[in-house]
C-alpha cells in the first residue's frame, strides 16, 4: 500500500510538471486593452544645456596688464557657447566642470585655418581674475587673466 500512494503521488507530480503553463490569449488587434508602445528615446542634439558655459565665467577678460580695448591681442569675450579671442573664434563642443574648474572643448576657426583645442577655465580673486589653460596645434599654454569693466555676456 505505501507503494502504491508513493506511485500515486509521483504521476501527480509529473502530470503536473508535464503541463504547459496558463499563458494568456493575445488580445484580437484594434483591442482597446492593448500595450502602448514604448515611448520614442530622446536623441542627444549637437548643443545641449549642458554645452554651454557658465555664467560667471562669461563677459571680457584680457591679459592683467592689458588695456580690455576690443584691439588687445590677448583680449578673450567668453559667450555661453562661444569664446572670441584676438583673431580666432571657438565654438563650445562640450563643458565639463570639476570643482570650479570648467574644460571646454571648442571648434577653432581663425586666420584661414580650422582646429580643435581644449581651453581650461578656473576662475580666481573671487572672480576677478580667470587662469586659462589651453592645447592647441601651437603648443600648451597658460594665461591669467583679468576681468574687463562691462556686461556680461548674455547667453
Amino acid at each position: 500500500m505505501p507503494f502504491r500512494k508513493f506511485a500515486s503521488l509521483a504521476l501527480l507530480w509529473l502530470a503536473a510538471c508535464s503541463q504547459e503553463p496558463d499563458v494568456p490569449e493575445p488580445e484580437p488587434s484594434g483591442s482597446s486593452t492593448s500595450i502602448p508602445a514604448p515611448a520614442a528615446t530622446p536623441q542627444p542634439t549637437a548643443q545641449s544645456e549642458g554645452d554651454t558655459i557658465s555664467l560667471a565665467f562669461r563677459g571680457a577678460w584680457d591679459w592683467t596688464g592689458g588695456t580690455c580695448e576690443a584691439d588687445s591681442d590677448l583680449r578673450m569675450e567668453i559667450g555661453a557657447r562661444e569664446i572670441n579671442f584676438y583673431e580666432s573664434v571657438g565654438a563650445v563642443e562640450a563643458v565639463r566642470e570639476d570643482n570650479g574648474t570648467l574644460s571646454v572643448d571648442l571648434a577653432m576657426k581663425g586666420e584661414g585655418m580650422q582646429w580643435r583645442q581644449t581651453t581650461v577655465l578656473r576662475l580666481a580673486g573671487g572672480g576677478t581674475f580667470l587662469e586659462t589653460e589651453h592645447e592647441d596645434p601651437s603648443g600648451v599654454g597658460t594665461m591669467r587673466l583679468k576681468r574687463c569693466p562691462g556686461e556680461i555676456k548674455a547667453p
